[in-house]
């Protein structure tokens, strides 16, 4: 059973959970982390069904839970060093796009999942673009087929100040 934890329980993570929660024979949510906790206890109670250990603290969420994986959905803005730090601890990463605002951070993330061997994807839907086609004819069916759709009226995106970088 593949342990897994959210960082960030708004958003885009209601659909990782979702999904999640949709392969319950594989995955289990067994860490919640959000810094507004009524955030992360809404989502224990939605997607864990109260099984989850809910934190406000990343750091200490990686010291103490028990995860084999770490989704991270933060808004670019909000991103430290929550990448390295779970490659450090052995934990492997599905992180949303942007994964950073600068080359500089986005290079230390990449240095720190390869230096720690964790595996690591990013969440960029690029699913018609020329390589994914190429991919697929070559491969055939290799790569799964999943159609969604997902409405982002975050706050933070129609600012100028928090979004002119993303």
């Amino acid at each position: 059973m593949l342990k897994a934890a959210i960082l960030g329980c708004g958003g885009i993570a209601n659909t990782h959970a979702r999904i999640l929660t949709e392969l319950e024979d594989k995955v289990q949510i067994t860490a919640l982390c959000d810094i507004a906790k009524e955030r992360a206890v809404g989502f224990n109670e939605r997607y864990a069904k109260n099984q989850a250990t809910v934190f406000t603290d990343f750091t200490q969420m990686y010291q103490e839970a028990e995860i084999d994986v770490v989704y991270i959905c933060l808004p670019p803005f909000a991103h430290t060093n929550e990448v390295q730090l779970a490659a450090e601890c052995g934990i492997h990463v599905f992180i949303e796009k942007p994964i950073a605002l600068s080359m500089d951070i986005a290079n230390q993330m990449v240095e720190a999942v390869e230096k720690h061997g964790v595996k690591s994807q990013v969440g960029f839907m690029s699913r018609f673009g020329a390589a994914v086609e190429r991919v697929n004819k070559r491969n055939g069916d290799y790569i799964q087929k999943r159609r969604g759709c997902v409405c982002n009226r975050h706050q933070w995106r129609h600012t100028w100040e928090m979004a002119q970088r993303v």
